[in-house]
């Protein structure tokens, strides 16, 4: 395997950008996510700011049980 500092910054950024797709990738299809992702992608229809919101209204989506709340989060960072 390459060592990351014998990459270019074009080849990590090509390295991480395919580990990111294949993340998200897995990660939607175990959730169900998939059916709404390029759903109207190449239309070339520009929304508005209230058709967006609400898609994201009617779309929804709620983080698991076990996250951490907004709260936890802050605090946790802030310890850093």
């Amino acid at each position: 395997m390459e060592r990351v500092g014998d990459m270019t910054r074009e080849e990590l950024k090509q390295l991480v950008d395919g580990m990111v797709d294949e993340q998200i990738g897995k990660y939607l299809g175990k959730n169900g996510g998939r059916r709404w992702i390029n759903k109207g992608a190449g239309t070339g229809k520009k929304r508005s700011w209230r058709e967006t919101s609400e898609e994201i209204d009617r779309i929804g989506w709620s983080p698991p049980a076990t996250s951490e709340s907004p709260h936890e989060m802050l605090r946790a960072d802030r310890a850093r």
